[in-house]
């Protein structure tokens, strides 16, 4: 029983740090906007109109993975009421953030397509991200 006694600051010093190595490391999230196109005034979508499209780029921790998304979203912020959908490419060597910022948008009436550097195209349907869906 001593020996617990003993080695107890030590358990909790490990405890401890190894609380805050986790929080710092792994439970924060930084977000960047690396791209942002506007829905041009000639589109008129009739639901809360102008959107706009982001390219976002997220780090899960310090050290985490990085990915990426497009949202196209209700007015000029990110996060807000609209749609979201993640980039899964092969190689982010062969697109990274600043290719990816060439990426091509059409806004049509019936939707958004985005062309990414690599020939990728991606498709919002409008319906995906007008209002009140």
């Amino acid at each position: 029983m001593t020996r617990f006694w003993k080695n107890l600051p030590t358990i909790v010093l490990a405890a401890v740090v190894g609380g805050l190595l986790t929080l710092i490391l792994g439970a924060s999230e930084r977000t960047a906007i690396i791209g942002r196109w506007q829905q041009p005034p000639s589109i008129d979508y009739q639901s809360f109109d102008p959107y706009t499209l982001f390219l976002i780029e997220k780090q899960a921790g310090v050290l985490g993975s990085v990915s990426h998304e497009f949202q196209i979203m209700r007015g000029g912020e990110p996060n807000a009421y609209g749609h979201v959908m993640a980039l899964q490419l092969t190689s982010l060597e062969a697109e990274p953030p600043s290719a990816l910022k060439a990426s091509q948008v059409e806004w049509t009436l019936e939707g958004v397509a985005v062309t990414v550097p690599s020939g990728h195209r991606f498709f919002f349907p409008k319906k995906a991200f007008i209002g009140g869906r």
